[in-house]
């Protein structure tokens, strides 16, 4: 049985002020490459928006808890990237589907499926395995939220606010591209999986 919200909590307090460094680091990325390359942003669907969201929250997590170990040890082993707290909490970085159930994005891989089923990861010692996700703003130009959840397969045991930073500034709002235009008659699930489908990121 996963760690309770309780106990996780107590494990993730002292690190809470990194975690929320992390999203927010890479959506300042994400945003100057706008300003790099504004035509070339405009091209960008959603997946790989979502793609490049991952890539810049890796580097940001790898940067933000450089240093801090033993209690914090970062590693790609299983195949993604693995944050250890305590060696009591693994914690992924993942994007969450909306609609209030907090699943994630991604590819189910052997490694994912054991990581959803809470089950130990090759090579690692058993440990609560938790995802720190985003879920974006309905009109994609921040993060609505940013949250730790705990869950097995589709039963969600808790979840904890990550307290979202202010955003630091913002491009001009890209106009929607083909992917993002739904006709308003189909399911918001079929919006999503036809807007949003990507890694961690996606």
């Amino acid at each position: 049985m996963p760690h309770s919200k309780q106990a996780a909590e107590e494990i993730l307090d002292p690190h809470m002020d990194k975690l929320a460094e992390i999203f927010p680091a890479a959506w300042e990325r994400w945003e100057e490459f706008g300003k790099a390359a504004p035509e070339v942003r405009l091209e960008v669907c959603p997946r790989t928006r979502s793609s490049m969201l991952s890539n810049f929250a890796t580097n940001a997590a790898e940067k933000v808890f450089a240093g801090r170990g033993p209690e914090v040890v970062l590693t790609d082993q299983p195949g993604f990237l693995l944050m250890i707290f305590e060696s009591k909490l693994h914690v992924r970085l993942k994007k969450y589907r909306s609609g209030g159930t907090y699943q994630a994005y991604g590819i189910p891989t052997e490694q994912q499926q054991l990581y959803e089923a809470q089950q130990p990861l090759t090579g690692f010692p058993e440990a609560s395995n938790c995802v720190h996700g985003y879920i974006l703003k309905t009109d994609n130009s921040y993060y609505r939220e940013t949250t730790i959840r705990c869950a097995t397969g589709k039963r969600l045991h808790w979840t904890i606010d990550v307290p979202l930073l202010e955003q630091r500034g913002t491009v001009e709002q890209l106009p929607a591209s083909s992917a993002d235009i739904v006709p308003p008659d189909l399911s918001s699930t079929i919006k999503e999986k036809k807007a949003e489908e990507g890694g961690i990121g996606g």
